[in-house]
């Protein structure tokens, strides 16, 4: 699964689901997978980073490690919701 952002594979977190399947397990209660994108606190190298910046309009500066993926406005939390489809944030 790719962060929507900048395109990064998305990082496997954990699972979330209703109390059966936080306290005792039962896949039926499970709602569904939590990810997060490695460049929400900044990318690995000046390539990505400038590229980045380049394709969404982003100004900076010359620290390249200034740039952050517009994920990391909410910590780079993404789930999946009962029919699998991708949303922002961290599910409550």
């Amino acid at each position: 699964m790719e962060c929507p952002y900048c395109n990064a594979e998305l990082i496997y977190d954990d699972s979330y689901g209703n109390r059966d399947y936080i306290c005792h397990g039962d896949i039926t209660g499970k709602r569904g997978e939590i990810y997060q994108c490695p460049n929400h606190e900044g990318f690995n190298n000046e390539e990505e980073a400038v590229q980045y910046a380049q394709d969404n309009d982003i100004e900076y500066g010359i620290d390249w490690e200034e740039i952050v993926c517009d994920s990391g406005m909410f910590n780079g939390f993404f789930y999946t919701d009962f029919t699998g489809d991708l949303r922002e944030g961290y599910p409550c």
